[in-house]
């Protein structure tokens, strides 16, 4: 049977399947006056690992890690608005594969990742400084185990999250091929799914082969600047997900600090966004959040007939909720945006996690005004409290002025 963590991973990569084919199946792309490109890339990265806990310093230290993927992308051609307003963005799917030189305590990394790319800058005609977002699985890792694999503090689950981000350049040598050249973070986690949780962070430079095999002369571009709307948006979303505790008291009894229970969270936020663009999202937002687990407490309990148990004491019920406020920011797509919080919690009881609160993530528009995200709560900028789910309406306001090109 798929476990609840097992369900969440697998939900994370069909919405971002979704995302894929809902630009994949946009009035934009179907065109069939503008017709997509289709390119093919192969990957080769040299990463060193970032010494964020003590699995990888010392006597585990890792000094070095390589990679490659194989990755198919789509993209406008240049006599579609979005070309120029966007930068060449284009969307594609991945597959990664590291080799960290542990295999046995972590693994090797197989991945499965959907991404977007686009130009922040083009100097020359044959040459575009991008970026670049990858999300997606990570499978083959060998967990924390009491018994069989106690040193490994970094993951606590075979499945976790994939997270990419690259700077590139892309230089086209000739119709058919081009070559980026950049540096790329990548990071696993499992977000508190189960712990450890400590992550594993990789940075690194990488070369990357590009092959377009239907291109075409270029078209001269069409120059479109974003519509200037000027409204308001009004989010209204509910999130679910659960995370599990490590427990670090020396009085606890506890055979292992990562007790394997999971809590309950499940959240309403609301956000009010001015749109002064077709590319950008700008607000406040307000969260209301019950966690089961803030200020629990476990022990380790030895019965009278030699049994032993793991008891979790929760908190009293006022204490699980926290209400805060942030800042959200969204850059937007056409279906799809990638959205980022830095929030402060005004009613807060926790002892573990920080009054100041940040989320990344990614939304789909799943109907018209139906969306529905995919995101990571975090404190500290550091230490993931939990993915999370959530479902929404967008009540649309009425445009300030006209729009303009």
């Amino acid at each position: 049977m798929i476990s609840r963590k097992g369900i969440y991973l697998i939900w994370g990569l069909v919405c971002h399947y979704c995302t894929f084919f809902a630009v994949a199946e946009t009035p934009i792309v179907k065109n069939q006056t503008t017709p997509v490109r289709h390119y093919f890339a192969i990957n080769g990265t040299w990463n060193s690992l970032l010494e964020t806990q003590p699995f990888i310093t010392g006597e585990h230290r890792i000094n070095n890690a390589y990679a490659y993927s194989l990755k198919y992308e789509f993209g406008f051609r240049e006599t579609n608005r979005f070309y120029s307003m966007y930068g060449d963005p284009r969307f594609g799917v991945g597959f990664y594969r590291a080799n960290l030189h542990r295999s046995r305590q972590i693994g090797s990394p197989l991945s499965v990742f959907l991404y977007h790319n686009g130009g922040f800058f083009q100097p020359f005609d044959r040459l575009w400084l991008r970026y670049e977002v990858d999300l997606g699985l990570n499978f083959n890792m060998h967990p924390y185990d009491r018994e069989s694999n106690p040193d490994n503090h970094s993951i606590g689950t075979r499945r976790n999250l994939h997270l990419g981000l690259s700077l590139f350049l892309e230089w086209r040598l000739a119709d058919h091929v081009g070559l980026r050249a950049g540096y790329s973070f990548t990071h696993f986690s499992n977000g508190a799914l189960r712990m450890p949780n400590m992550g594993i962070n990789m940075i690194g430079p990488y070369v990357e082969l590009i092959c377009n095999p239907g291109r075409v002369a270029a078209a001269a571009p069409v120059h479109s600047r974003s519509h200037q709307l000027w409204r308001m948006d009004y989010d209204l979303s509910v999130i679910c997900s659960s995370r599990q505790l490590p427990y670090w008291q020396s009085d606890s009894n506890l055979k292992s600090p990562y007790v394997d229970h999971n809590y309950p969270v499940v959240g309403l936020s609301f956000a009010a966004l001015a749109v002064p663009s077709e590319k950008f999202k700008w607000g406040l937002a307000s969260d209301i959040v019950y966690d089961e687990s803030v200020n629990a407490r476990a022990f380790g309990v030895t019965r009278d007939d030699g049994s032993y148990y793991d008891r979790i004491v929760l908190s009293p019920l006022s204490d699980r909720f926290t209400f805060g406020f942030s800042l959200k920011g969204e850059y937007t797509l056409p279906r799809v945006s990638f959205f980022a919080n830095a929030g402060y919690n005004f009613w807060h009881k926790s002892t573990r996690d920080s009054r100041f609160y940040q989320i990344v993530g990614v939304k789909l528009y799943l109907f018209r005004q139906i969306f529905g995200t995919f995101g990571v709560r975090a404190s500290r900028f550091q230490q993931a409290q939990y993915f999370y789910f959530s479902l929404g309406y967008t009540f649309r306001g009425k445009s300030f002025t006209g729009c303009n090109r």
